[in-house]
């Protein structure tokens, strides 16, 4: 489980991308905060490497495409 700055709204159990160090700060708007993590997106989908592609459910269980 990892604590994060979220300056974009993601809903409890989203999948999310998160940045660390300065860049979670640059996102959060100050290099002064005290935060190392910030969400800066939200998965809607996934595209693997071997051609297959789903997407996450309110859940978060996969849904192919």
């Amino acid at each position: 489980i990892v604590v994060a700055g979220d300056p974009i709204g993601a809903g409890i159990g989203e999948t999310v991308l998160v940045a660390y160090g300065r860049a979670a700060r640059t996102v959060l708007g100050s290099q002064d905060v005290g935060w190392q993590v910030a969400v800066v997106g939200i998965v809607d989908s996934i595209n693997l490497a071997d051609g297959g592609t789903f997407e996450l459910s309110d859940d978060g269980t996969r849904i192919p495409v």
